[in-house]
C-alpha cells in the first residue's frame, strides 16, 4: 500500500514537471529595443550616425531547457545590433564604422523564484574610436525589468519575459547615451 501511494506521488510529480514547460532562452526580438528611444536617438551627434560598429561581444548563457531561461551571447549581440541598426547608428558593415562599440554582458541576475520577477541585467559598454583608438565611452549600465504574475503563469515563461525586459532596457539606456554623446 504504501509503495503503491510513493508510486502515485511520484508519477503526479514527473507529470506535474512535465506539463510545468521547459526553458527556453531569451529571444533576440523581444530584446530590441523599443520606439520609446525615438525621439532621444533622433537628436544623436551626426558623426555617430551610420558610424559605429560592432566590436566584441561577450557574455551570456545557452539555456539548459531542464534549468531555467538564460540570455545566450549570440542572441544579446544580435539585439543589440539591431537596435543599433534600428536607432540609426550601425555601421554598414564591421569594418566601416569610424567607432567600435565593445560589450560585455556581465551579468544576469535572476530570482530564484516568485510571483513577480525582477531581473537585473548588467552591461559594460566601450566605444572606440578607430582613428585614434582612445575610448570616448565607458561605461557599466545595470537595468532591471520586473515580470509580473499577470504577465505570465508559468514561472519560466515570467524569467524569459524579465530576461528579455531587462536587456531591451539596458540597450534602451545604451541608446540614450550614444543619443547624448557628441564625440
Amino acid at each position: 500500500m504504501i509503495g503503491l501511494r510513493v508510486s502515485v506521488v511520484l508519477g503526479l510529480a514527473i507529470t506535474s514537471l512535465s506539463l510545468a514547460g521547459c526553458a527556453t532562452p531569451a529571444r533576440t526580438e523581444a530584446m530590441v529595443a523599443s520606439s520609446v528611444v525615438a525621439p532621444i536617438a533622433a537628436n544623436a551627434s551626426k558623426k555617430l550616425r551610420g558610424n559605429i560598429a560592432i566590436g566584441e561581444v561577450t557574455g551570456g548563457s545557452a539555456t539548459n531547457p531542464m534549468w531555467v531561461s538564460k540570455v545566450g551571447g549570440a542572441e544579446f549581440e544580435r539585439a543589440l545590433e539591431t537596435s543599433l541598426r534600428n536607432f540609426g547608428f550601425l555601421s554598414e558593415n564591421r569594418q566601416a564604422g569610424g567607432y567600435r562599440l565593445i560589450a560585455d554582458l556581465r551579468e544576469v541576475n535572476q530570482p530564484i523564484g516568485g510571483f513577480d520577477l525582477t531581473v537585473t541585467s548588467t552591461v559594460e559598454y566601450q566605444l572606440i574610436d578607430r582613428t585614434s583608438n582612445a575610448s570616448i565611452y565607458r561605461e557599466t549600465i545595470t537595468a532591471p525589468h520586473t515580470a509580473k504574475m499577470a504577465d505570465a503563469w508559468d514561472a519560466n515563461e515570467r524569467l524569459r519575459l524579465g530576461n528579455e525586459g531587462s536587456i531591451r532596457a539596458n540597450i534602451e539606456r545604451l541608446i540614450q547615451r550614444l543619443s547624448s554623446l557628441n564625440p
